[in-house]
């Protein structure tokens, strides 16, 4: 409805008329333009709204396509895009659809981590640790493309699945007797543990990275080596060799070769 003022005559006889009944499209959109009016919504028919419904695709990781990981992100993206439009009007985010939107979401309803009365600090490493044990569980490691694609385990050999942080992996990694070894761990700024360190997924200082996302990494170069693990994008899948076994030559993915120089590098 638009309140209109008749030329030649006074305020008292303005009066509201309909856009059927003004039925001038370019004098409507001029006095939009001026008045910085937003064009009303039309309103749809109940079996329109249905249409659009039904025909809408909904996006999960069950039918995202593409490699595990790939999928799992489109799925929570798409879910977190659906979000913000109820957030965006302040409503709440119906429950299945929040269970889609991510490991951060489910995390702060969790609880038990909430009602707790601990230390600020206690509390980011609580729920950094409980973000990568929802996103990530070992069963997933076990049923990995990167362990199916391997030899069996031998004696003092492990699978890890390194969450790719947006500061990297958060570790430090050197080459050193024949192999590319882990050195520690690197922190998040503010001296804040990264999901690994908290997770302790790297058992001990000196372990040998044998194989990254399902290749064997023994006998290739530092260089070949670190290449291998910044081509993650979610995940760095790595089986290590403990270093209490340090003087085998035979590993599960080979025999190691020989390095002459010590090199380190962090990575992330």
């Amino acid at each position: 409805m638009f309140l209109v003022k008749w030329a030649g005559l006074g305020y008292e006889h303005c009066t509201w008329e309909t856009q059927e009944d003004i039925n001038d499209d370019h004098i409507i959109a001029e006095f939009r333009r001026l008045e910085g009016v937003t064009p009303e919504e039309p309103e749809l028919a109940e079996e329109d709204v249905q249409q659009i419904i039904d025909s809408a695709k909904t996006i999960t990781k069950e039918n995202a396509g593409g490699n595990p990981d790939m999928a799992y992100y489109r799925g929570q993206l798409y879910a977190q895009s659906r979000s913000f439009q109820f957030t965006k009007f302040g409503a709440d985010i119906p429950k299945r659809l929040k269970a889609e939107c991510g490991p951060h979401s489910l995390s702060v309803d969790n609880d038990c981590v909430l009602k707790t009365n601990l230390a600020p600090e206690d509390i980011k490493a609580c729920l950094n640790e409980i973000v990568h044990q929802v996103e990530f569980n070992k069963k997933e490691v076990d049923y990995s493309q990167h362990v199916t694609s391997l030899p069996p385990l031998m004696n003092n050999e492990y699978d890890v699945a390194l969450p790719v942080t947006s500061k990297g992996l958060l570790i430090n990694v050197g080459e050193k007797d024949t192999a590319v070894r882990f050195l520690g761990y690197r922190q998040l700024p503010n001296n804040i543990k990264g999901p690994s360190e908290l997770a302790n997924l790297v058992r001990n200082v000196g372990d040998s990275i044998i194989a990254v996302n399902g290749k064997s990494a023994v006998g290739k170069s530092f260089l070949e080596v670190i290449s291998m693990l910044k081509e993650s994008i979610t995940f760095a899948y790595i089986r290590f060799l403990s270093f209490t076994n340090k003087d085998t030559e035979l590993s599960s993915c080979g025999k190691f070769g020989e390095f002459n120089e010590y090199i380190t590098t962090k990575i992330g």
